[in-house]
C-alpha cells in the first residue's frame, strides 16, 4: 500500500500544478466536442450543457470569410460573445483557422492576406485561446487547390500561420489541420515538404462509422492500429515529441434513404420470384457481435424489416452458433451481411442448409472471397479464400485480371426484364468489375440474371440467382456483386457505446484529447448523415449519447492517468478493458466484450467498491473473497476500487480464469536501470517507451524477456530524473502501461 500511495500522491501533486493554469484558457481533460458556434441557437445553454457533461473543450470554425468579410475590414462582435461566454463557464474553445476568403481569395493563393487575418484574430483572442488549428481536413475537398503540389502548399500556409501566431505569443499552440481520416500518406508527405517544424499538435479525424473501433471497418484497421500507424509515422520522421489530438470523430444516426434501402429491395424482390405470392417466409440475418464483417457494416432494423417479400414473414438476427441445423429451426433463408467474408469455420453448415433447400442470399461484391476464421485468443484472421467454397455452391465469376474477355468497367448496366420495375442496379458501377459466371453449375442448376452489364462483345450477370436442382444442391443462392450503400447511420444506443469505447481506447493509447463530432444535432434532412452525429437533438433534450458521455467523464475524470493497456484473451472469446488512477487515488476500470453477453468472474485485488454501467446507473456488486461476478458485452461496465485484476468465464475450468495476457506486470525504477517483470512476455521480443505523464518521450529501447518474463532496461540517471514516468512495454500484439512513481528512484 505504501506504493500504491507514493503513486497517488505524485499523481495528485502534478493536478494541483496544473490546477494553477486558468481554466478557461486551457482547460484540463481529454474531452471535446464540435459545435457550430455561433451559428445557431443558444451558446450559453449548448456550452452549459456541454460543461454539465464534463465537457470541458469545444472546438468551433472561427472562418476567415466572417472575420474579414471585405477586404481590410474585420469584424468580431459574435465571437467576442461565444469567446466571453465559453470564459465565464470555464470552457475551453478550440478554434479553426480556415477556408478562404468571402471576397474571393484563396488562403494558399494569398498568403500574406491570410497571415493578416490570422495576426487578428489570435491577437485579439490569445488570452483565452491557447491553440490554435489551421483549417480543417486540408487531404481532402475543403482544400481548395487539386494540383500534385498541394501538400507542399498546404505545408507553406501552415509554416505562414505558425510564425503569425507565434509572433503574437511564442507559448500559443498550433494544431495540424485535421486531416481526413489516418491519411499516412499524406502526413509522410507533409513531412517531407518540412512541416514538422511548423505545428505543435498532430491532428486527425479517424471516422469509421458505421464499424466500431476495435474492428476492421471497410479498409481501415482497429482504432488501436491506426493510433499506431501515427507514431510510426512521427518515429519514421524524427517526430516523436508531440501530442496525438482527434478533433473529429463521431458515428451518425441517421435513417435510410432512398438510395440506401436498394440492397433491401434487391434481397426482397429477389425473395418474391422464389415462391407463390402470399407465401411467408422465416429469414435468417446473420448478425453475431464478435464477427467483423457485421461490426463492420451493420444493418440497422429499419433495412432489415424491408427484407420481408410478404406481409406476416419474419426476419430475425441469428449469431454464429445457431448456423449448424438452420434449416431444422424453420428458416428458409439466410442473409449474409454485405460484404465478401464469410465465417469459414460455419462453410459446412452454410452449405448444408443450402443443400436442403434453403436460399442463400450474398450481397456486394465476389461471393465467399474473403475466409474469416476465428482464432484461439479469439481475434480473427482473414484470408484470400479457395475457390472450392464458391464452387461448392456451384458459383463462379470473372474478371479482367484473369478472364481475357472481361472489361475492366462495362459500358452499361441493365436489369433484366422481369426484375425492371422492382429492382435499381447499384449506382456506383465501381472500376474493376466482377461478373457472375455459370462455370460451376450442374446438370439440373439454372441462372436467373437479374442485373446484366454489356461491354461490345461481352455480357455478363452483375447480380443474379443461381436455381440450383442437381444431385448435390437443391436450395438457391442470391448474388449480386454490386457495392449496395448500406450506410445508413448507427441506432441512437449504438452511438452511446462508440462514443464511450472510442474514448476509452484513445485515452488508453494516449490520445490526449479527443473531439466528438458533434454536440448538437442540426436534423434538418432525416437522410442525411451530416445532421445527425449530434449527441443533443436540436432543441437540446440528450440522445442517450449524451447520457452516456456524462457517465464516461464521471468515471475517467480529467487528470486520470492510464495504468494498463492489456487486452484479456481467452478460448474464442476476447475481452476489452482499460485501468486508469483517477485524481482521487481511486483505480478505475472500463470492461466490454464484442461477444453475446455472458457471465465473467472478475477476482480483485484490492476490494471492489462501487460500479456503475454505460449510462452511469449503479451496478449492485456482491462481492465474496474480493470477487464479483458481471455480465459483459458492447456496453461499457465501470469498475472501481480494485489496484489489479484478473477475468474469467464463470463457470470455465482454472485454466481459462488466468490467461496470461491480463496478468500484470510489476516494475521497479532505480537510479540507472528499470526491471519490469511481465509474465505474458516470457520469452517474446519486447518494446520498453518511457514518456513523462504529459506524453513526452524521454527514451525507448528493446530487449528479449527471460523465460520468466524479467526484462531490464539500462538508463541514464539523467532519463530516470525524479519525476513519474509512464512505462509501456509492446512485445506483438500485447501492450502494457505502468506508471513509474518518484518515490521508485534511487532506492
Amino acid at each position: 500500500m505504501t506504493h500504491l500511495r507514493n503513486i497517488r500522491s505524485g499523481i495528485l501533486s502534478l493536478t494541483v500544478i496544473l490546477g494553477s493554469v486558468s481554466m478557461a484558457a486551457n482547460p484540463p481533460g481529454p474531452y471535446g466536442v464540435c459545435a457550430h458556434l455561433p451559428n445557431e441557437g443558444d451558446v450559453r445553454e449548448e456550452l452549459t450543457l456541454a460543461r454539465n457533461a464534463g465537457i470541458y473543450w469545444v472546438r468551433a470554425d472561427f472562418p476567415w470569410s466572417y472575420f474579414e468579410p471585405t477586404e481590410g475590414t474585420f469584424r468580431y462582435c459574435s465571437f467576442d460573445d461565444v469567446v466571453a461566454i465559453a470564459d465565464s463557464l470555464d470552457v475551453g474553445i478550440l478554434p479553426i483557422l480556415d477556408y478562404d476568403a468571402a471576397w474571393g481569395e484563396q488562403a494558399w493563393q494569398a498568403p500574406d492576406k491570410w497571415a493578416r487575418y490570422v495576426t487578428n484574430v489570435v491577437g485579439r483572442y490569445h488570452a483565452s485561446l491557447r491553440c490554435w488549428e489551421v483549417w480543417n481536413e486540408e487531404n481532402i475537398g475543403f482544400w481548395k487547390d487539386t494540383s500534385q503540389q498541394r501538400a507542399a502548399h498546404y505545408a507553406e500556409l501552415l509554416r505562414v500561420t505558425h510564425a503569425a501566431v507565434k509572433a503574437v505569443d511564442p507559448r500559443l499552440q498550433v494544431l495540424l489541420g485535421g486531416l481526413a481520416g489516418v491519411d499516412i500518406e499524406y502526413l509522410d508527405s507533409l513531412y517531407a515538404h518540412g512541416a514538422a517544424a511548423a505545428f505543435d499538435i498532430l491532428n486527425v479525424h479517424p471516422y469509421r462509422y458505421p464499424g466500431p473501433p476495435e474492428s476492421i471497418s471497410g479498409s481501415r484497421p482497429p482504432l488501436v492500429d491506426q493510433i499506431q500507424q501515427l507514431r510510426d509515422a512521427m518515429t519514421r520522421n524524427g517526430d516523436t515529441q508531440k501530442p496525438v489530438w482527434f478533433t473529429e470523430v463521431g458515428w451518425p444516426t441517421h435513417f435510410p434513404d432512398a438510395g440506401q434501402t436498394r440492397w433491401s429491395a434487391f434481397v426482397r424482390n429477389c425473395l418474391r420470384t422464389l415462391d407463390t405470392p402470399g407465401a411467408t417466409w422465416k429469414i435468417a440475418f446473420l448478425d453475431d457481435p464478435s464477427y467483423p464483417p457485421g461490426q463492420s457494416a451493420p444493418i440497422d432494423d429499419v433495412l432489415l424489416g424491408l427484407l420481408s417479400p410478404n406481409p406476416g414473414s419474419i426476419v430475425e438476427r441469428v449469431p454464429l452458433n445457431r448456423l449448424p441445423g438452420l434449416n431444422t429451426d424453420g428458416y428458409r433463408v439466410l442473409v449474409m451481411p454485405p460484404g465478401e467474408h464469410f465465417p469459414v469455420d460455419y462453410y459446412d453448415d452454410i452449405a448444408a442448409f443450402v443443400r436442403s433447400g434453403g436460399t442463400l442470399v450474398l450481397s456486394s461484391g465476389v461471393p465467399l472471397y474473403y475466409a474469416e476464421s476465428r482464432l484461439p485468443d479469439g481475434s480473427w484472421n482473414t484470408t484470400t479464400a479457395d475457390a472450392r467454397y464458391r464452387r461448392g455452391l456451384h458459383l463462379d465469376f470473372e474478371a479482367w485480371w484473369f478472364t481475357p474477355a472481361a472489361p475492366d468497367i462495362a459500358d452499361s448496366v441493365a436489369v433484366a426484364a422481369p426484375f425492371a420495375d422492382s429492382i435499381l442496379p447499384a449506382e456506383d458501377t465501381y472500376h474493376g468489375m466482377r461478373f457472375l459466371s455459370s462455370a460451376s453449375m450442374q446438370e439440373g442448376d439454372s441462372l436467373v440474371p437479374v442485373v446484366m452489364a454489356y461491354d461490345s462483345a461481352y455480357e455478363a450477370p452483375l447480380a443474379a440467382i443461381y436455381r440450383l436442382d442437381s444431385d448435390s444442391m437443391t436450395g438457391n443462392v442470391i448474388v449480386t456483386t454490386q457495392w449496395y450503400t448500406t450506410n445508413t447511420g448507427v441506432p441512437v444506443e449504438r452511438q452511446a457505446q462508440m462514443l464511450a469505447r472510442t474514448y476509452l481506447l484513445s485515452c488508453n493509447r494516449a490520445v490526449d484529447r479527443v473531439f466528438w463530432y458533434e454536440f448538437r444535432a442540426n436534423e434538418n434532412d432525416s437522410f442525411y448523415n451530416e445532421d445527425h452525429f449530434g449527441i443533443v437533438h436540436r432543441d437540446f433534450t440528450p440522445k442517450p449519447a449524451y447520457t452516456a458521455f456524462g457517465a464516461l467523464t464521471r468515471a475517467r475524470p480529467a487528470g486520470s492517468v492510464e495504468l494498463d493497456t492489456a487486452t484479456c484473451r481467452f478460448d474464442n472469446v476476447m475481452v476489452f478493458r482499460t485501468h486508469w488512477l483517477r485524481p482521487d487515488g481511486v483505480h478505475g476500470w472500463a470492461l466490454w466484450s464484442l461477444e453475446t453477453p455472458a457471465s465473467w468472474q472478475i477476482s480483485c485485488t484490492g476490494t471492489p467498491d462501487s460500479a456503475f454501467d454505460l449510462y452511469g446507473r449503479a451496478i449492485d456488486l456482491h462481492v465474496r473473497n474480493e470477487s464479483v461476478v458481471m455480465t459483459l458485452d458492447q456496453q461499457v461496465r465501470y469498475l472501481f476500487g480494485p489496484t489489479a485484476l484478473e477475468l474469467g468465464q464463470a463457470g470455465a475450468s482454472a485454466a481459462k480464469n488466468r490467461p496470461a495476457a491480463c496478468a500484470m506486470p510489476t516494475a521497479r525504477m532505480r537510479a540507472d536501470k528499470v526491471t519490469i517483470r511481465w509474465p505474458a512476455a516470457a520469452g517474446r521480443e519486447c518494446e520498453l517507451f518511457l514518456a513523462t505523464l504529459s506524453g513526452r518521450l524521454v527514451w525507448q529501447g528493446h530487449r528479449r524477456a527471460t523465460s520468466t518474463g524479467i526484462l531490464s532496461f539500462a538508463l541514464s540517471s539523467r532519463t530516470c530524473g525524479a519525476a513519474s514516468l509512464v512505462a509501456t512495454i509492446r512485445s506483438g500484439t500485447l501492450t502494457t502501461t505502468i506508471v513509474l512513481a518518484p518515490r521508485q528512484v534511487g532506492r
